[in-house]
């Protein structure tokens, strides 16, 4: 069943993505900052082939602490939409417990779920990350990319963990750009490589709630894209 989720998260069929080539002088890891914005919500539309095939829902709770960290609840809900819902019903949760002061999870809850001809499979992953551990999950990784005040000549990696496989993930600042949806604005480009075999290019706002708002990515199937739809921010 596994198989079946990440192939729907991740499969696509666009043209390859142009990116600009990495800057020369790599830098550190930044440290954290503002990594998520208590009581806002996003909703994202996810394509493949141009078609709508899922929604994914992002809700963040109230900050409070843990083991005398700052840290805040994220959830996502992705739901099969379009054509997809149309053969199989596939539900993925992903709950991740934020350090609001290093950048990392404290621990996360995963599960996906697949009705598919009457017969439904479902899988259930919990972690805890231990002081020092620098990986992240989908949700720590979107949070760092928000957080991350790069110059143009700035570079990042990331240890990240997906439905239990690991990759490495380079990125740098690729300039500003407008982006349509969900209204157009001006946004700060991010260009990058996964395990040194696939592009992508991910678009935060830019403006102080820097929201994240479009993100397309290659894969040995092809492109994915995930564009918001709306974004409420707290009072």
């Amino acid at each position: 069943m596994r198989g079946s989720v990440v192939a729907f998260a991740i499969a696509g069929c666009t043209p390859p993505i142009q990116t600009t080539a990495p800057p020369p002088r790599p830098a550190a890891r930044p440290a954290a900052s503002v990594l998520a914005i208590p009581g806002e919500s996003m909703i994202y539309q996810v394509r493949f082939r141009g078609l709508a095939v899922a929604r994914v829902q992002v809700a963040i709770g109230r900050a409070g602490w843990v083991d005398g960290h700052r840290a805040v609840v994220v959830r996502a809900h992705g739901a099969s939409d379009g054509v997809v819902a149309m053969l199989a019903e596939i539900t993925w949760d992903l709950t991740t417990t934020l350090d609001l002061d290093g950048g990392y999870p404290r621990s996360h809850v995963e599960e996906a779920s697949v009705l598919f001809q009457g017969k439904r499979e479902h899988e259930r992953r919990t972690r805890t990350w231990e002081p020092g551990d620098t990986k992240h999950d989908a949700l720590s990784a979107a949070a760092w990319l928000r957080a991350w005040p790069a110059r143009p000549d700035d570079r990042g990696e990331l240890a990240v963990e997906i439905a239990g496989a690991d990759f490495t993930v380079e990125l740098w600042r690729a300039g500003r750009e407008m982006v349509e949806a969900p209204k157009p604005m001006a946004a700060v480009r991010y260009d990058g490589r996964i395990e040194e075999d696939f592009h992508f290019a991910a678009w935060i706002s830019d403006d102080a709630a820097r929201v994240p708002l479009r993100l397309r990515t290659e894969t040995k199937w092809g492109d994915v894209t995930g564009e918001l739809l709306e974004y409420d921010a707290p009072e």
